[in-house]
């Protein structure tokens, strides 16, 4: 299985470190892409995962897809996505943690059927202290 993550900071970059420092899986298998370049050349040299130039690359190559972007940017961001997943035999998971995005939203961009997540974390994420449900 391969992870994309599409927005890499303090929620997504925190649940990105603490997936890893958990050893859930090789950071060899971990797609990021973040609209701040710097950003992802740092998360690529720290941890070693792999940096793409596009929401849609990540789209392309992930099985699940963690958008940590904030709410406003979802109407720009889906449709991207949508672009590279539009297709039942694609079978990807969509995860998202914006708060005020609800399921229906985001399933409208993509084929019916698609498995759309939302998830809550909390500040304690950013210390490797929280959980998620």
């Amino acid at each position: 299985m391969k992870i994309g993550f599409i927005g890499i900071g303090n929620m997504g970059g925190a649940i990105l470190k603490g997936y890893l420092k958990a050893g859930a899986m090789d950071p060899g298998n971990i797609y990021i892409f973040d609209s701040n370049e710097e950003k992802i050349r740092d998360m690529v040299w720290d941890l070693k995962v792999n940096g793409c130039k596009s929401i849609e690359e990540v789209a392309h190559l992930a099985d699940v897809i963690i958008l940590g972007v904030k709410p406003d940017g979802f109407p720009e961001v889906l449709p991207e996505i949508a672009t590279r997943i539009n297709q039942p035999k694609e079978n990807k998971i969509i995860v998202s943690m914006a708060a005020g995005i609800s399921i229906g939203f985001m399933e409208k961009y993509f084929y019916p059927g698609i498995k759309v997540i939302r998830i809550m974390p909390n500040t304690p994420a950013l210390v490797n202290e929280a959980m998620v449900a």
